[in-house]
């Protein structure tokens, strides 16, 4: 196959054979699988969250953002910007994620 035009090989589709058995996903991407001893309770999502604090240097000074992202779909979910680097600007931040 040649490269395509950013330098890639174009993806490949992998199917399973037929009738070939299911692989379990051990690593659960961050579910729970449910319990067999409680099956009326559905699955217990786990929000995966990671925070990222910067600053931005502007003619004032500097400003501190607070970004909080979804791990999962990599989306920015919330953000606090502000004049400090204190606490309550990541508290803001993971209260607007909310």
């Amino acid at each position: 196959m040649a490269p395509s035009a950013v330098g890639r090989l174009p993806a490949k589709v992998v199917r399973p054979e037929r009738g070939a058995a299911q692989q379990v996903d051990r690593v659960a991407r961050g579910r729970r699988q449910p319990q067999a001893r409680r099956p009326a309770q559905a699955e217990l999502v786990i929000c995966e969250q990671a925070i990222d604090i910067t600053y931005l240097p502007t003619w004032q000074g500097f400003l501190y953002l607070a970004v909080v992202l979804d791990a999962f779909s990599r989306r920015v979910v919330g953000w606090a910007m502000g004049d400090h680097l204190r606490a309550e600007l990541v508290v803001d931040a993971l209260e607007m994620a909310l």
